[in-house]
């Protein structure tokens, strides 16, 4: 009467395990049928435990074993639609297979008596019928052969739960090892039953517990692992608010810091991730800065926010939100504001001032420097009004030198107080200086290339006005300098953190006209100016002689990155190749390697006759003096390639080919591109929007 008892309670748990398992959003169908298999067990166990004869012992037990077999089928499939929503048909296929081939084997014992033999064994003091399991006969036993059967069965699940550890992320992996035990546990307690004649309810009794853990790890272990994973992870970072979603976009952790800040109906309206991208999406712009606006009965929160998907990119586990209180910013930020206004409407007023009153000196000073000058010339003037007019020159020169100071010391000064960092584009301010440079050039004997490294994030935080006024005062500098010859920016970015960078700047100047320069007395005000915002900036700067004809100025400078995309991106690159023309072939190594950071493969060729189609889209770059009769018919006799002319300018005067582009000077690796991609800068810009 007491083990009748408990197996009525067991079948009670079972069912309840069952509600609570259709209650899931994501149901497990392969739990469902093994806990109802599992519950007709028990309804078995019980009525083989109150037979009093062989017949109804041998009913009871027969469909007992007819039964059983779809317990393996249910638990392949439970542990299947916990990893995954594919059904493994061929797995399932086989298993089902076999149940079939085992519940028949069963059921032809119905009608075929002798099959199967049942006997009586004595244990705990009491008679219970058993399944008698011959060990030594010569002729194959049915009953062996649907042991054998459940055998195959434990193997399989056992099998594709060792292909799930090796496959699902580490977090879950104990799940799985877990589940093996329990499947090692259910195959050791099938062959001690097989060779001891034991009851089969001693060993449904068992199944009972067995259920009860896989309940436990199919349905509540994951979310459990997942939220103390990622608290644990992101333990550092959670400093105003923490949202987890599980695997299925269902909310399952807030963090009260945030349930403590924002009311009820936010918490219940951000129930699952839809409707929390829903939430976040209502981010405003303030001072460059994309921020939640959010006020409650205390005060008004300024909330950055920060999305991670955890877990591998093609197999998640789970969503995180991130939200960050940064309203002391943005309060400072208003109070900064405000005094770099007032600042800012003095210095102008200061500067206007000081240009004005210099414009009004220098125009009168250098006509008396070009009048004394002319007049000094003249051999019939007397000593007297020659040392005189001497004296006024002088003057002149050192009243001039006045000025000077007093208007690079005003540069100077306002250089300190304009240092105001934003979200910026990078290659828009690029853009902007290559453009600036070569007006500078203009007809000078020059050549300018700016070389960008194409792992440059989309936005950067920083001040991109003063970069950029250092960049045309160090190149026009250096272009001083040279004279005749080539200048080469080269910008590359190195990561700092995971959300900062330096970008590292060299100038290098090939062919110097003078040969005694010297950084630390050089009076030119752009020099002197750039190395001071460079360090106000948090940069550094240094000058190296690279040789008797080369000079490198390099300076770094840290910045935010706020998105983190790449512009210089060859679209379809694997299927595209550059050639260069070039008759001294003197750019081979630098073409290729800027190609392959582009993606792309690249070749300098001396002569149209050395191209060779490559079964990809063909690119040919060449400067504007290579363009004739021959490089005219050559992209007439082959329009698939595309060839890009480096020229000053574009007008009606240039050639006109379909298959013909154009790179103005100066040659930059962002010109290069949009010429590779068939666009201009506008539309470079108009695609970052538009995504």
């Amino acid at each position: 009467m007491t083990i009748q008892i408990i197996f009525t309670l067991l079948i009670i748990i079972v069912f309840i395990t069952i509600i609570f398992s259709l209650r899931e959003k994501h149901k497990n169908i392969g739990f469902v049928i093994t806990s109802s298999v599992l519950i007709v067990a028990d309804i078995l166990s019980m009525l083989i435990i109150s037979a009093e004869t062989i017949k109804e012992a041998r009913n009871y037990l027969l469909l007992y074993y007819l039964i059983y077999p779809w317990l393996f089928f249910g638990t392949l499939l439970t542990v299947i639609r916990s990893h995954t929503s594919k059904l493994y048909l061929d797995s399932n296929f086989g298993m089902a297979v076999i149940c079939f081939i085992q519940s028949a084997i069963i059921a032809s014992c119905y009608f075929v008596n002798g099959q199967i033999s049942f006997s009586q064994v004595v244990l705990y003091g009491r008679v219970w019928w058993v399944v008698k399991m011959p060990l030594l006969q010569f002729v194959p036993d049915v009953f062996i052969a649907y042991h054998a059967l459940c055998l195959i069965n434990c193997i399989t699940i056992f099998a594709m739960m060792l292909v799930f550890v090796f496959n699902v992320p580490e977090v879950f992996r104990v799940k799985y090892i877990n589940l093996m035990i329990l499947q090692l546990i259910m195959f050791a307690l099938i062959t001690y039953t097989f060779i001891n004649n034991i009851p089969v309810w001693i060993h449904t009794l068992v199944m009972n517990f067995i259920c009860y853990l896989t309940y436990y790890y199919i349905f509540i272990y994951s979310n459990l692992k997942l939220r103390d994973t990622v608290l644990y992870d992101f333990a550092n970072e959670l400093s105003d608010g923490v949202i987890i979603y599980n695997m299925h976009n269902d909310i399952i952790h807030i963090n009260d810091r945030f349930k403590s800040i924002v009311n009820k109906e936010i918490i219940q309206g951000i129930s699952n991730i839809d409707l929390m991208e829903r939430f976040i999406s209502r981010k405003e712009s303030i001072y460059d800065f994309e921020v939640l606006h959010y006020v409650n009965e205390d005060r008004e929160y300024y909330f950055t926010t920060d999305k991670k998907i955890v877990g591998p990119d093609d197999d998640p586990i789970g969503t995180v939100y991130l939200f960050h209180d940064i309203s002391a910013e943005i309060d400072q930020m208003k109070l900064m504001n405000e005094i770099n206004t007032e600042l800012e409407r003095n210095s102008m007023i200061k500067s206007d001032y000081v240009s004005f009153m210099s414009g009004k000196l220098l125009a009168p000073i250098g006509k008396i420097l070009n009048l004394s000058d002319e007049l000094m010339k003249d051999k019939s003037l007397s000593d007297e009004h020659s040392e005189r007019l001497m004296q006024i020159n002088n003057s002149g020169k050192n009243l001039r030198s006045i000025v000077s100071e007093m208007i690079d010391h005003s540069d100077l000064e306002n250089d300190n107080l304009e240092i105001v960092n934003k979200v910026y584009n990078p290659l828009s301010g690029i853009y902007d200086v290559c453009k600036n440079i070569q007006v500078g050039i203009g007809d000078d004997p020059t050549d300018y290339m700016f070389i960008i490294d194409p792992e440059l994030p989309h936005l950067l935080i920083g001040d991109n006005v003063r970069i950029r006024q250092v960049l045309i005062n160090l190149s026009e500098t250096m272009i001083n300098i040279i004279g005749k010859g080539i200048v080469r920016i080269v910008l590359s970015c190195r990561p700092i953190s995971e959300d900062e960078i330096f970008v590292e700047i060299h100038l290098i100047g090939i062919g110097f006209e003078k040969k005694d320069f010297n950084p630390e007395n050089n009076s030119d005000p752009r020099f002197v100016i750039s190395k001071k915002l460079i360090d106000a900036m948090g940069g550094t700067f240094d000058v190296t002689r690279l040789s008797d004809s080369e000079l490198d100025f390099r300076f770094t400078i840290p910045q935010k990155v706020a998105d983190h995309r790449k512009d210089l991106v060859v679209e379809n690159s694997s299927r595209k190749f550059a050639y260069c023309l070039n008759e001294k072939n003197l750019l081979n190594d630098e073409f290729r390697k800027e190609m392959k950071a582009l993606g792309m493969d690249g070749k300098v060729i001396t002569d149209l006759k050395d191209y060779k189609a490559t079964g990809k889209t063909d690119y040919m770059f060449f400067i504007s003096e290579y363009y004739n009769e021959n490089t005219g018919r050559f992209l007439d006799e082959h329009p698939m390639v595309i060839g890009i002319m480096l020229t000053d300018t574009v007008n009606e005067d240039s050639p006109s080919k379909p298959n013909l582009r154009y790179i103005k000077k100066p040659i930059s690796t962002l010109e290069m591109v949009l010429a590779l991609n068939g666009m201009d800068f506008e539309s470079l810009q108009n695609v970052r929007s538009d995504e």
